[in-house]
């Protein structure tokens, strides 16, 4: 990478896959050149993550409970003894 430079490399990507990755991040241009080369496909990456400098995560789960609030206050009270 440091004859051609990462820009380099990032142009021998796959269009889809360099669209995903940064001119200059060398650790992903190089992984996903070996593993192209290699005939396998570079792991995909959420864009929406990848242009905010995150990896893509599973969604968070929102869980709302609901009680009653005498039931609240008496569960409070147990917690206090």
């Amino acid at each position: 990478m440091a004859a051609e430079g990462p820009e380099a490399l990032h142009a021998e990507l796959d269009p889809d896959v360099a669209a995903t990755i940064h001119p200059n991040d060398r650790k992903r241009i190089a992984r996903s050149v070996e593993l192209q080369r290699a005939g396998l496909e570079p792991p995909r990456v959420d864009k929406e993550a990848a242009s905010c400098g995150r990896r893509a995560s599973p969604p968070d789960a929102v869980v709302g409970l609901t009680i009653d609030g005498d039931e609240l206050a008496h569960v409070s009270t147990l917690e206090s003894i």
